[in-house]
């Protein structure tokens, strides 16, 4: 079998092999050839950035709803429970917007969410306050328990240490007790890009970037040389000297500097830099604003793979790690939260009316729940199911 990357770089430095499993995407070997990027390195790249807010803006601007599973299976919003106010109306300091957003943004940008956990004296819930990630260090104390220590910058950087009873730790891809990011995992392609948009950064602030050059058939003065550049950049450089026209004499020539195949070649490994940065989030690239070579219809579906690629897996991650931290395991068995995704999914006003009245037509659904999903108020005989007049109950078969 052929070794791996990292079975060579180990002979190399330490005269021996040791066996693993590698990839490309290992952040490990990524470290060793030099492309593994700090966090803040490539969260200042603009499509993570982009997408950061995408899945963040998505889930805090959802409902997130914690559901009870009645008798017959149906859900309902489990109206009371301290987690249901808390994703509803917030805490004291917060709204639920700015609690679901610093939960959800710190676990698409590090890999890990941390939040402050209260319980009253029988172990309900009462209050969650969430953690900035740089204020929390993660201590393993060896027999697979955590302990946590917090920082807090308006007690003069006071530090206190916490069970992990305490403390609420969201993970992304979990491995040795601790989450990774989609940047970390994606290192070595996340290293080449940052690096590359590094490079681009000092060419645009150092390099020759020039417009266009005039030349003379012959020698000129530097005074007549200063003059010419100063005539053309006062009337013929910018918004105010577009369509007008330059008249040269003397035999001079302007020549306009074009896109050489290095620029445009440029422009497209950037152009995959962002594509890659959108691929380590599940986001489709016309929704993180790369819409290259999108049509109408795809930007449409574009939305729903966002919630079914991006959204909704981070949800899920964040709301049961969520649900196994604050609920008993009695509660788990009916409680559950949800993020309701339909401003994102539902189609537009024909396409919803036509379906709305094919569902009330085929008495699936009351004119007034119709009604209520778009906010519109209830009529007074409109809570009864239609049945439609060709149509009659199932029967037994006849023997």
């Amino acid at each position: 079998m052929a070794k791996t990357v990292y079975e060579r770089i180990s002979g190399l430095f330490f005269g021996k092999s040791e066996t693993r499993a590698t990839d490309v995407s290992d952040p490990l070997v990524a470290s060793i050839l030099g492309y593994a990027p700090t966090a803040s390195a490539a969260l200042n790249m603009s499509t993570a950035s982009r997408c950061i807010s995408l899945i963040t803006g998505a889930f805090a601007s959802a409902d997130v709803t914690l559901y009870r599973q009645a008798a017959d299976g149906s859900p309902e919003p489990a109206v009371g429970h301290a987690l249901y106010d808390l994703m509803l109306n917030g805490t004291a300091d917060m709204s639920a917007y700015e609690l679901k957003s610093a939960l959800m943004e710190s676990l698409a940008s590090y890999g890990e969410a941390f939040a402050k956990v209260s319980f009253d004296n029988q172990g309900r819930l009462t209050s969650l306050d969430p953690l900035e990630w740089q204020n929390v260090s993660v201590e393993n104390l060896g027999n697979g328990r955590l302990q946590y220590r917090v920082v807090d910058l308006l007690r003069n950087n006071a530090v206190t240490v916490h069970s992990s009873n305490d403390i609420f730790h969201a993970k992304w891809r979990p491995k040795n007790l601790r989450g990774r990011s989609p940047l970390a995992l994606a290192a070595l392609s996340m290293g080449i890009a940052s690096d590359f948009e590094n490079a681009v950064a000092t060419d645009a602030r150092s390099g020759f970037k020039a417009g266009g050059i005039l030349t003379a058939p012959g020698a000129i003065a530097n005074d007549t040389a200063k003059r010419l550049k100063a005539t053309f950049e006062s009337g013929y450089m910018g918004a105010a000297g577009t369509g007008k026209i330059a008249v040269l004499g003397d035999g001079l020539k302007f020549d306009r500097m074009a896109l050489s195949n290095a620029d445009n070649e440029v422009l497209e490994n950037r152009r995959l830099n962002a594509y890659l940065v959108a691929q380590a989030y599940g986001v489709p690239p016309d929704v993180a604003g790369l819409p290259f070579h999108s049509t109408w219809s795809s930007a449409s579906e574009a939305n729903r793979q966002f919630v079914n690629l991006a959204a909704e897996v981070w949800s899920q991650c964040l709301c049961q790690q969520l649900c196994a931290f604050v609920l008993g395991s009695r509660e788990r068995k009916t409680l559950y939260l949800a993020a309701k995704w339909d401003l994102l999914i539902s189609g537009s006003l024909q396409e919803r009316s036509a379906a709305y009245n094919s569902l009330t037509s085929a008495g699936i659904m009351t004119l007034n729940e119709a009604r209520q999903t778009m906010d519109l108020k209830p009529l007074e005989n409109g809570n009864q199911l239609r049945v439609p007049l060709n149509t009659a109950p199932a029967k037994e078969p006849v023997a």
